[in-house]
């Protein structure tokens, strides 16, 4: 899993639309696709209580899960100072 999104990273960060803002050029329309994952954790907190003995606590988590984001991105540019955007994206909840 480490090994593939290193590579999915890579190759992005070495694609040519990662660097749109250097193109000197004027383009009317722009596309941009975009991925991501998120590996969680779960964390538990120990928090005291309030109005309660000062050694008097409760252990309260907070659970993550795992899950994916894709997303697409379409750009008209209307000259320079406007532009249309497009975007959707889909995620698991």
């Amino acid at each position: 899993m480490l090994r593939g999104s290193l590579i999915f990273t890579l190759t992005l960060a070495c694609s040519s639309s990662v660097f749109a803002q250097s193109y000197k050029e004027y383009r009317e329309w722009e596309g941009t696709l975009f991925a991501g994952t998120s590996i969680a954790r779960s964390f538990q907190f120990s928090t005291p209580l309030d109005g309660a003995p000062p050694h008097l606590s409760r252990t309260v988590g907070v659970e993550y899960n795992s899950g994916y984001l894709l997303g697409a991105r379409v750009d008209q540019n209307l000259g320079d100072y406007a532009a249309k955007l497009y975007s959707r994206l889909a995620a698991n909840a």
